[in-house]
């Protein structure tokens, strides 16, 4: 193979070399945005090596960026992600620092770099959701690069503590009398979801749970989610022992479960318990109000961006992993064993 030229990614993107050498070298007038598309062509033609390790090696951007890695479709939906922006947003401008957020799905396209971290627009990033082949290739290729990472492993992180708010969840209907717990998750492949199995598991010998009823649910979409849920929830409430509360990690099947009840005829918290784990403003938008275990997403952002500056100004880091507790919303879906 012949090698990539300035010219080779000027045609392609239909402008000129001195607009492509510009972009590539941080010199000239050239906008993020073309400045980004640049890169990407380049990138994807096995030009991007040089040019990004050269901007790669500028310590003194202090603009920030998040990537999130997800289906659009459950960006919005997840109820993590939208926080998590609004947070990242409302800090960024309070200590005046610009900032750049951009989405990969690597189910519909693996980029092979973040834009914004290739193009040197941001000095680092946060990182949340799980990334495709490629981009995981370019952050192990770029280790120099400043970044923290959001509710996923990494070598700096900040995540939630999921086991520990499952626990607490568990206790407290344990300490109400309840013996027959379910407990919901979405796929346990994701961190989150994972630990409250693992919690639940530990705990259930412990309080000496008269069932052990665990099920995951996958999340190709969030009606796909509900669905699911609310045909395997029906089937419970059908037996005679059925589940006297539930716990779900998971907004979607935890609707589920509440549908699942109203057609059968019982009463939240009269006839069963439930502890979902949401924001309080949308537990509310329930009837009863769903009493939840949420995540702190301003303690998760201000630690994650306190710790990537920390990053970009080569300070030494104790403590590189840091876990958040979740905050409990005692609202009106839980009652005592009669």
């Amino acid at each position: 193979m012949s090698k990539i030229t300035l010219k080779d990614i000027a045609k392609r993107l239909g402008t000129t070399s001195v607009t492509v050498s510009a972009a590539l070298n941080g010199t000239g007038r050239v906008s993020d945005e073309k400045k980004a598309e640049i890169l990407r062509v380049a990138e994807e033609l096995g030009y991007h090596t040089a040019a990004a390790a050269q901007m790669l090696k500028r310590k003194s951007n202090p603009d920030i960026g998040l990537l999130i890695n997800e289906r659009s479709e459950l960006i919005n939906s997840s109820g993590m992600y939208v926080p998590m922006i609004t947070e990242f947003l409302k800090l960024c401008e309070k200590l005046r620092v610009r900032n750049y957020i951009e989405t990969s799905d690597p189910a519909k396209n693996d980029k092979t770099a973040p834009s914004s971290a290739a193009s040197g627009m941001v000095g680092g990033m946060l990182i949340t959701g799980m990334m495709g082949s490629k981009m995981e290739n370019w952050f192990a290729e770029h280790p120099e690069f400043p970044k923290v990472y959001m509710e996923v492993p990494g070598e700096y992180s900040i995540s939630t503590d999921f086991r520990g708010g499952a626990e607490l969840a568990l206790n407290y209907l344990a300490a109400r009398g309840h013996r027959r717990i379910a407990v919901l998750t979405g796929p346990v492949i994701y961190p989150p979801h994972r630990e409250v199995e693992e919690a639940y598991q530990k705990l259930a010998g412990e309080l000496n749970l008269e069932q052990r009823i665990f099920q995951s649910f996958g999340r190709e979409s969030t009606k796909a989610a509900v669905s699911a849920s609310y045909n395997y929830v029906s089937e419970l409430l059908s037996r005679t022992d059925r589940p006297t509360a539930f716990y779900s990690s998971d907004m979607a099947v935890a609707t589920g479960i509440i549908y699942a009840a109203m057609k059968k005829g019982l009463r939240v918290p009269e006839d069963i318990s439930i502890i979902g784990s949401l924001p309080e403003y949308e537990g509310e938008h329930f009837l009863p109000a769903m009493s939840s275990y949420q995540m702190n997403h301003k303690e998760i952002v201000n630690s994650a961006v306190e710790m990537l500056r920390d990053l970009l100004n080569e300070k030494d880091i104790s403590d590189k992993n840091l876990r958040i507790p979740m905050i409990f919303n005692e609202l009106d879906s839980v009652t005592a064993v009669s």
